[in-house]
């Protein structure tokens, strides 16, 4: 049971006082059960959504090291190249 909920409790928020002892254990326990299935659900889309994010992080991070590679690239024609091709083209009239 969640948060420190008697069994009064539930009973008192389900609004079955009036049933029997039996029935009240009976509805207690259907829920006990439900809630312990939505628990395993919730479980296991939690780990699904971990899961996830670690692929999309990683694929993040991949992309940031292409970039940066592909930066230093560029940085690395714009020294050598363009001064030799602005060089050429340089025409006196």
């Amino acid at each position: 049971m969640s948060a420190g909920l008697s069994c009064c409790d539930i009973a008192a928020d389900w609004s079955v006082s009036n049933c029997s002892e039996d029935e009240q254990s009976l509805l207690l326990k259907t829920r006990v059960t439900d809630l312990t299935s939505d628990r395993k659900k919730l479980t296991a889309q939690v780990r699904y959504l971990r899961a996830k994010f670690a692929r999309e992080n990683t694929f993040k991070n991949g992309l940031t090291v292409q970039k940066h590679y592909l930066l230093r690239l560029v940085g690395q024609f714009r020294q050598r190249y363009v001064p030799c091709i602005q060089m050429r083209s340089y025409r006196r009239y």
